[in-house]
Formats: structure tokens, sequence, C-alpha cells
């Protein structure tokens, strides 16, 4: 029986497997998909002589059902950790808006500030009379003008 070459190799007969062939994985990490696709191409490409024993096949199916596992676990942290975020969000603007519904009647010592936070104008003093909120903040309102919360320097009552 003739045996022809594959291209590029050196010998009548020579097999092509996938460790000899170059994979790249544009996303840097191994997902099931491309683990079964070595292993399909593994199978494919054996020597006949020399084949693959069980407890090989058995291995690999083992590091695939750890890869799955790890990138479900990495699925599910990453949802819980979203929903973390928007929790503590919720919780500090509930805690922002409970602050300054606290002042309303109170005098206030009020350092304005520019839109980066910076000290822009004379300290003054007023009773807060109001809270509204602008794009989901609370914002008092002192002598008619509105201020953050983060302007309050005193409070007095």
């Amino acid at each position: 029986m003739s045996t022809s070459s594959v291209s590029g190799a050196s010998s009548a007969y020579t097999y092509n497997n996938a460790f000899t062939s170059s994979v790249t994985n544009p996303n840097g990490s191994l997902t099931s998909t491309s683990f079964l696709q070595m292993l399909m191409a593994e199978l494919q490409n054996q020597d006949p002589l020399d084949t693959t024993s069980t407890s090989d096949l058995m291995t690999q199916t083992a590091d695939l059902a750890s890869t799955s596992g790890i990138n479900d676990l990495n699925s599910t942290f990453a949802t819980d950790m979203t929903s973390l975020n928007d929790t503590m969000t919720s919780l500090l603007l509930m805690e922002n808006t409970t602050q300054a519904a606290s002042l309303i009647g109170h005098t206030v010592t009020i350092t304005p500030t520019d839109s980066s936070g910076n000290p822009a104008g004379a300290t003054l003093s007023g009773t807060v009379s109001s809270v509204n909120f602008v794009n989901g903040q609370p914002m008092i309102t002192v002598n008619g003008t509105q201020y953050g919360i983060a302007s309050v320097t005193a409070i007095t009552s």
C-alpha cells in the first residue's frame, strides 16, 4: 500500500495533529468550544498505529469540565459584582437623600464649589428651606440658591 506525504513533510508517512499546528486565540483564553475543536483535531489526526489512550481522553474530558466550570464561575462572579455595584450605588444615593432631608430647617455653613469641587466664592450661612434632586443627586436650597451636599462645611440647629 502506498502513502503520500503531507504537504511540507519530510517522510513518506507523517501526520498532522493539534500539537504540531499553530493555534491562535485572539481572546487569549481557552473556551470550551476551542478545547473541543482541539480535541477533535487530535482525534482526527492521530497516528492509527499509536492511538490516544483511554486515560488520556478521560483526562482531557475532565479538563474540559474544569474549564467549563471555571468559565461558568467567572460569568456568575461578573454578574454578582455588577449587581453588588448597583446595590452599593443605590444605598449611597439613599444615604445622601436621607442626609439632605435631615438638614431641612437647620442652619448650615456653605462653601460654594465649582464643577470640579474647588472652592468658588465666599462662605455663607443660611437655613435649608428645601431639598431638590438634580440628575438624581440631592441639592439643598439655602437663601434661594441650590448647593450640593458636599458644599456644607458646618451644621447648627
